[in-house]
């Protein structure tokens, strides 16, 4: 199954070392340590596919009892039946993800005379374990012909009335399905092709079912919100000189809020798949025109949804048991696999630039994304998960190791040029915080990344595209040249602050600005501390005072008195003995014990 890179646990305190009893190939490849989970700690900060190609210790195994969820390989379930058999409980999980976990699905009947094609699907998804399945399950055991719904029976005393706020007003009373549809077109245009987790063709199908039906508050109508805000963003961007936002792209954000609040503040927090394409929508809209914690916080939300829905796990591995029965299609197998790891690739990366701790899901057996034909979302994916987890500070080698592997990955567009070389900061900046130098063999390779990023930043001003990376790029590009403290470091500070400038007058604001003031005076700063030093330098200079030291000066020639070895002549070894010098004959004498 596939591996996501979690945060790693903090360190735990000291105490004398124990040799794991296995090791995962990964790590016996590559010669590092192994905790011996799964997946192990390595393997979980690198994005490695952590696989053990022997058992466990049964001796180990046995002392412990049945083998933690947690440190299950989602996909070995003949391991989890053999750790059931031998704890001799009485309930056995049969190995089966239908025993593991418990999901629900029901289609909410249409009062508004909708399509069918817009009913929205009510998914609850829960660990078997938990107090939500217990009496459903126990139901089962029992053999109850109508065993207990999926629901939190008895949650809490029930002395206070749910608050249902119910929305009163659409979309469609914001803007018209022809302004809808340009903005659209452009979304998919600018946005799709790097985030591809809505299918464009049915998308303006069900638009123009929408405006027809006008149903109030569904999970589509925050989808249809997302785009439009995106779409209105990058509109703006075309022109060749500065115009305001659409007016009604405030509204249009602020209705989808509202919308995405509903289904996980409010009840009955009817929660879908379109829900979590509505929250990255929101997400990276969040991280072009706001605060970097707004975005993160987002971004986290927006994880939880996937996991409450049981994105994460993969639909032929249990079966579902909807109220009303239903076809599953290609096009939904493969949508719910992008909505995810695109859900689980904005968070890492927006956690790791932010410094903050990315959302952890245990037991994820969602396949992985495979490149297509003028799709760049698995690329994406992949790049923004080589951004390092908080796990991994004080950890120099797995930095240097993860510093490789991302100037190591591949780009086939500008904006991913940028955001490999934003992944490199990450890692370069927790490996400085460590106070440890880099290697010098790898200055090279992040100097080219660097120069990719910066051309990449200079191209997508060409086009118009003003990503959220354009202007923070080339700031931390020049932070980190001057970190590095080389030649050809500094030769490329230039560039950096020159494209900076560019990006500055192109998008001219309050941030640019301030964001240009910065490089400017850190690159003040480090040019007036060279200058003292070489002031020192020159004033070393100063106090000899000018001297001819050409070369014919400080060589002997044949007739020179002082001609000879002075090392023999004077006795040099006699004169200064320094192997008394250093103690080295005494300690000498004492290791050999004469």
């Amino acid at each position: 199954g596939a591996n996501v890179k979690p945060c790693l646990p903090p360190e735990r305190p000291f105490h004398l070392r124990q040799r794991s009893q296995r090791a995962c190939a990964p790590c016996r490849k590559r010669k590092i340590k192994c905790d011996g989970t799964e997946p192990c700690a390595a393997c979980s900060g690198y994005g490695y596919n952590c696989v053990y190609t022997e058992a466990p210790n049964r001796h180990a195994r046995a002392s412990s009892g049945v083998t933690p969820p947690s440190q299950m390989s989602v996909t070995n379930h003949d391991a989890i039946k053999a750790a059931a058999a031998e704890s001799g409980v009485g309930w056995r999980v049969s190995g089966t993800a239908e025993n593991l976990y418990m999901t629900s699905e029901v289609i909410v009947p249409d009062s508004y005379g909708a399509p069918k094609l817009l009913q929205p699907i009510k998914t609850r998804f829960t660990s078997a374990y938990s107090a939500v399945a217990w009496p459903r399950r126990l139901g089962i055991k029992l053999g109850i012909p109508n065993p207990p719904r999926l629901q939190a029976y008895g949650w809490n005393p029930g002395t206070r009335k749910e608050v249902n706020p119910e929305m009163d007003k659409t979309i469609c009373d914001i803007l018209t399905l022809s302004e809808a549809k340009t903005f659209a077109d452009i979304y998919f245009k600018e946005v799709h092709p790097y985030f591809g987790i809505l299918d464009q063709s049915m998308f303006n199908e069900r638009c123009e079912d929408f405006w027809v039906s006008m149903r109030r508050g569904t999970d589509f109508e925050a989808c249809i919100c997302g785009v439009i805000a995106l779409g209105s963003y990058f509109s703006t961007a075309k022109s060749s000189h500065p115009i305001p936002p659409s007016p009604v792209e405030s509204a249009v954000v602020e209705h989808g809020r509202e919308l995405l609040d509903l289904s996980v503040a409010h009840p009955p927090a009817m929660i879908s798949v379109k829900h979590v394409a509505g929250w990255i929508l929101r997400t990276l809209y969040l991280r072009l025109t706001t605060r970097p914690h707004i975005a993160w916080m987002a971004s986290c939300t927006t994880v939880h949804v996937a996991e409450a829905i049981g994105l994460h796990r993969e639909l032929d591995e249990f079966q579902m048991k909807p109220d009303m029965p239903r076809q599953i299609t290609e096009m939904e197998v493969d949508l719910r696999r992008r909505t995810f790891w695109v859900a689980m690739a904005l968070n890492q990366f927006f956690a790791s630039e932010y410094g903050r701790t990315m959302v952890n899901i245990d037991l994820i057996s969602c396949q992985t994304l495979s490149p297509q034909s003028g799709d760049m979302t698995a690329r994406m994916v992949a790049i923004m998960q080589a951004a390092p987890a908080q796990g991994l500070l004080g950890r120099p080698v797995e930095l240097f190791e993860a510093l490789v592997k991302g100037t190591e990955l591949p780009v086939k567009s500008p904006l991913l040029g940028i955001i490999r070389a934003e992944v490199c900061f990450c890692v370069y900046r927790m490996i400085c915080s460590t106070d440890t130098r880099i290697r010098v063999e790898l200055i090279p390779s992040l100097l080219e990344v660097i120069r990719v990023g910066l051309d990449a930043v200079t191209f997508l001003g060409t086009m118009h595209q003003p990503w959220w990376n354009v202007v923070s790029m080339p700031l931390q590009a020049v932070g980190v040249l001057l970190s590095l403290e080389t030649t050809e470091s500094y030769k490329m500070i230039p560039l950096a602050l020159e494209t900076l400038k560019n990006a500055t007058t192109l998008y001219d604001s309050y941030l640019s600005r301030e964001a240009l003031t910065t490089a400017y005076a850190l690159v003040q700063g480090a040019a007036q501390q060279k200058r003292s030093g070489l002031d020192s330098l020159d004033r070393g200079l100063e106090v000899v005072g000018e001297l001819s030291l050409s070369t014919s000066s400080l060589s002997t020639s044949p007739g020179d008195v002082f001609q000879w070895p002075m090392d023999n002549d004077l006795g040099y070894s006699d004169f200064l003995d320094l192997s008394n010098y250093f103690g080295l004959a005494d300690r000498a004498v004492a290791g050999f014990g004469l």
